[in-house]
C-alpha cells in the first residue's frame, strides 16, 4: 500500500487522534523541547470505567484490551519514545473481581515496554474501575523533569515539574471531537505542504508492531517478546528509511 502511494504521490494517514488529546499533544511538543530532558520513563493508570464490551463486536477479539483499546496509549508513548529501538515487550491480561461471567475478554491488563536508552514504559488496566471522578493519569519521567497529566472524562491537566518550580498549563478542548480534527487537519496539511504527515502510516507501522508484540507476550503467558529492528522514528526518518529500502 506505501509503495502504491508513493509511486501515485499519495499521502497515506492513520486515525491516531489521540495524539492530539490536548494533555498528551503538549507533552509530546515539551518533549520535543528538551523541556524534561532525555525520557527515563512513562507510566499510565487506567483509572475510569471500561465501555460497554459484552455482547459487543469488540468482545470477540483475542486480547481485546492488548490487541484493540490500548493502542492509542501504545502509540502516544512510543511517540515520547523516538529516537530508541524496542529491546522488550512483555504482556498480559487477566480477569477481575466482578467481572461479568458473560465477558469473554479479560477486563485487567499490564503492558510494558523497554527501549534501547534504557527507558521503560508501563500500562496498566486494573480493570472496569469504579469511580465517581476518573480519568488516565499519566507520568513522563526525564533527566531533567517530569511531566504529569491526564485524559479523558474532564481530568484534562498537564504539569511541568523542572528546577523547583511546577508549571500548570491551560489546555483547550477535549480528546473527543479535536483530537479527530487534528489528525484530519494533519493530513490535509500535509498535503497542501507537499509533506508526510506525523500520523504517516510508515510512522504509525511502529505502533503496530509493538500492539502485535504485547498480544503475542500474552499469548505466552507474559514471556518477553524481543522484537527485531523496531526502532521509534520520526515520520520522516522512517519514510527516509522505506525509500532507501524499497519496503512498504
Amino acid at each position: 500500500m506505501l509503495e502504491e502511494a508513493r509511486a501515485k504521490g499519495l499521502r497515506v494517514a492513520v486515525n491516531q487522534n489521540a495524539r492530539w488529546a490536548p494533555a498528551w499533544r503538549l507533552a509530546t511538543l515539551l518533549i520535543r523541547e528538551g523541556r524534561i530532558g532525555d525520557v527515563v520513563g512513562v507510566t499510565h493508570l487506567h483509572d475510569k470505567p471500561l465501555p460497554p464490551l459484552v455482547g459487543t463486536p469488540f468482545d470477540d477479539v483475542p486480547h481485546m484490551l492488548l490487541n484493540d483499546y490500548l493502542v492509542h496509549w501504545i502509540d502516544i508513548t512510543r511517540c515520547w519514545l523516538e529516537g530508541s529501538t524496542v529491546v522488550a515487550v512483555a504482556a498480559s491480561d487477566h480477569r477481575v473481581p466482578g467481572q461479568s461471567d458473560e465477558a469473554r475478554n479479560p477486563w485487567g491488563a499490564d503492558l510494558r515496554i523497554d527501549v534501547s536508552t534504557g527507558a521503560s514504559a508501563s500500562i496498566r488496566i486494573v480493570g472496569s474501575a469504579v469511580a465517581s471522578a476518573g480519568g488516565c493519569p499519566f507520568w513522563i519521567h526525564g533527566t531533567e523533569g517530569t511531566l504529569r497529566g491526564s485524559v479523558l472524562l474532564g481530568s484534562d491537566r498537564l504539569t511541568l515539574d523542572r528546577d523547583g518550580e511546577t508549571t500548570d498549563f491551560a489546555l483547550e478542548g477535549q480528546w473527543f471531537t479535536d483530537g479527530f480534527a487534528g489528525t484530519m487537519g494533519e493530513l490535509q496539511s500535509a498535503i497542501s505542504e507537499q509533506r508526510e504527515p506525523e500520523n504517516a502510516a510508515a510512522h504509525v507501522f511502529a505502533t503496530v508492531r509493538t500492539t502485535m508484540a504485547a498480544v503475542e507476550s500474552a499469548e505466552r503467558g507474559g514471556m518477553p517478546v524481543h522484537p527485531v529492528d523496531l526502532a521509534l522514528t520520526t515520520a520522516k526518518e522512517t519514510l527516509s528509511s522505506h525509500q532507501q529500502s524499497g519496503a512498504a
